[in-house]
């Protein structure tokens, strides 16, 4: 839904046209690089715990980015955004494993997804309203009550969600995140900066399955995508 306020963000916070890419750009980089990380630990170090880190970190995030006085301050709460996200996103689907049982989880999950795509549609519709009758930063500060809302929520569940405890691959969760970040970067300028980091994404691609293979907890377990047959 961001996308409908660049105009005014870009004009109120002086954006160059570059930087103004980089307002999605940077969210979906944190969101995929993260995402695989945070799958295995918040599963091990309780993913109520985790979803309420999370939903601070996109509420003062949220704040950063209606105070923010250049692009600079906005584009790093956009970078925690992102982050927050996949902690979010990978918080529901742990939860909904654990709560349903095994022939109801795959209901379970196109429920989610399906109203996780309503949410799409909708967004775009509700800020561009809420920009026309106001301007973008109350769009952003209509999302506050709803965290609050999910924090309360939150605090009157009595137990927490988790799964056995096993080591974190730590060396391949680096290796992934920066692999991750230098390839969409390089990706986004292409220039002669952008293909050496291209380039030095898929050396760490390849350093990945490396470790991956001799690690008994992967982070990317690459046997998954062997026929079984």
């Amino acid at each position: 839904m961001t996308v409908i306020a660049l105009p005014d963000i870009a004009a109120e916070l002086n954006f160059s046209a570059e930087a103004l890419l980089w307002v999605n750009i940077i969210y979906m980089m944190s969101f995929v690089a993260f995402s695989l990380p945070f799958a295995k630990i918040i599963s091990q170090y309780g993913v109520k715990k985790s979803t309420k880190i999370s939903l601070l970190l996109l509420f003062f995030s949220i704040l950063i980015s209606v105070f923010s006085i250049n692009d600079i301050m906005f584009l790093l709460s956009r970078l925690m955004q992102g982050f927050s996200a996949a902690i979010l996103a990978i918080s529901l689907y742990v939860i909904i494993v654990e709560e349903f049982e095994d022939s109801e989880i795959g209901s379970a999950l196109g429920v989610v997804s399906s109203t996780g795509y309503i949410g799409l549609l909708i967004a775009p519709v509700v800020m561009g309203f809420a920009i026309f009758l106001l301007n973008w930063k109350f769009a952003f500060l209509m999302v506050l009550p709803i965290i609050a809302v999910l924090l309360i929520l939150l605090n009157r569940i009595d137990y927490e969600w988790s799964t056995e405890k096993r080591p974190v691959d730590n060396k391949g969760s680096l290796i992934y995140v920066v692999m991750m970040c230098l390839f969409t970067y390089g990706m986004t300028i292409l220039d002669e900066i952008g293909i050496v980091f291209v380039v030095v994404s898929f050396i760490l691609f390849i350093l990945l399955v490396k470790v991956e293979k001799n690690v008994p907890e992967p982070i990317f377990n690459f046997k998954l995508l062997k026929d079984v047959k």
